[in-house]
């Protein structure tokens, strides 16, 4: 069987849910999953959420008409693999510098509303956002990072990281004007100041 015809099965068993194909599959490439995950702070149950991911991403390149596996499919699932975790550690780590943000910030307004209460509120303010709209947020304000390097960590062209960031920007700011605390915020919390510039 050649290399292309094993290629062509491979799709085919995704397509026609080939369960006996998909779990060999599985078990191959599980191993591949597991050290990259286990090497970069996760454990096993990230390792077994990125796979059903892979795979679920991997289906959806099949239902392409186009689409043609020119490489590995362990090759092609890591690649899957690697973006989509490096994307959940960023994540991860712009939440973790936010509520170390949150406890660790020094009282800097001298009024009646309590510097916790502050807290909540900017920490609701965030939540309030989409995943996607606080990562990017994360990534050109709090990290600095140019629209180049967040499009190449986003997986999303230039254009698509300026727009995306735009819309975020005013989503955000149109939650900070409702906030009657709107002055305190920025305040405490210099960076929010960027969203206006």
């Amino acid at each position: 069987m050649t290399q292309r015809n094993t290629h062509t099965d491979i799709i085919q068993a995704f397509l026609s849910n080939n369960t006996l194909v998909i779990e060999k599959l599985y078990s191959d490439v599980f191993p591949m999953v597991c050290k990259l995950v286990y090497n970069n702070s996760g454990n096993e149950e990230d390792a077994k959420e990125l796979m059903q991911q892979c795979f679920l991403t991997f289906f959806k390149y099949c239902q392409k008409p186009n689409f043609i596996l020119t490489s590995k499919f362990s090759t092609f699932i890591y690649s899957i693999a690697y973006k989509s975790w490096m994307r959940v550690l960023q994540k991860r780590k712009k939440l973790a510098e936010i509520d170390e943000l949150l406890e660790n910030k020094p009282d800097l307004v001298d009024n009646e509303m309590e510097t916790s209460e502050i807290n909540e509120l900017v920490r609701q303010l965030f939540k309030s956002l989409s995943a996607d709209c606080q990562e990017i947020i994360h990534l050109k304000y709090e990290e600095e990072q140019s629209h180049q390097q967040i499009a190449e960590l986003l997986d999303i062209k230039v254009g698509s990281s300026r727009l995306k960031l735009n819309r975020c920007k005013e989503k955000l700011k149109q939650r900070l004007l409702l906030s009657q605390h709107y002055h305190e915020i920025l305040e405490m919390y210099p960076f929010l100041n960027k969203l206006y510039r």
